[in-house]
C-alpha cells in the first residue's frame, strides 16, 4: 500500500454536518467521513463533495463546529465508490466517494493503488489545487 504523505493541508470549519463516526460505525471499524471527498462552500465551510466538483480528501474526522483538515497536495487516502485501476484519474461522486474520472469532471487526483470495489480505501496523488 502506498504511504500517505500529505505535503500541504488547510483547515476549514464544519457547521451543518459532523464527519465523526457514529457509535455503530465505530463498532464496525468505520472512520465516519474520514477519507471522503469534500468541497469548500462559498461560506468557507466543508461539505461532502458532489459529482465532478472541485474536491479534496478529508484527512481527519471533525465534529460539527470544529475545523477539518483537507489534503491540498501530496499523497492522501480516499474511499472508493467502485473498482479503480492504479494510474486512473479519480473524481467525486454524489456521496463524496472517489470514482473513475469522466470527461468534464474535476480530477481530484490519480490512483496510486488498485481498488477492487466500493468502500475500499486507497492512496491517491493529489495535485496542487486549481487557481481560484
Amino acid at each position: 500500500m502506498a504511504r500517505e504523505k500529505v505535503i500541504l493541508t488547510e483547515d476549514k470549519k464544519v457547521t451543518g454536518t459532523t464527519f465523526v463516526p457514529s457509535a455503530k460505525e465505530q463498532e464496525e471499524g468505520k472512520t465516519g467521513k474520514q477519507f471522503f471527498l469534500v468541497t469548500i462552500s462559498t461560506n468557507n465551510i466543508l461539505e461532502l463533495a458532489v459529482s465532478g466538483s472541485i474536491a479534496y480528501p478529508l484527512i481527519d474526522t471533525p465534529a460539527q463546529n470544529e475545523f477539518g483538515t483537507i489534503a491540498l497536495l501530496g499523497v492522501a487516502k480516499v474511499v472508493c465508490a467502485e473498482a479503480i485501476e492504479a494510474g486512473e484519474r479519480v473524481a467525486s461522486n454524489n456521496k463524496g466517494e472517489a470514482q473513475k474520472w469522466l470527461a468534464g469532471q474535476y480530477a481530484v487526483g490519480v490512483a496510486l493503488e488498485k481498488s477492487t470495489g466500493a468502500g475500499q480505501i486507497i492512496a491517491i496523488s493529489v495535485p496542487a489545487p486549481p487557481k481560484a
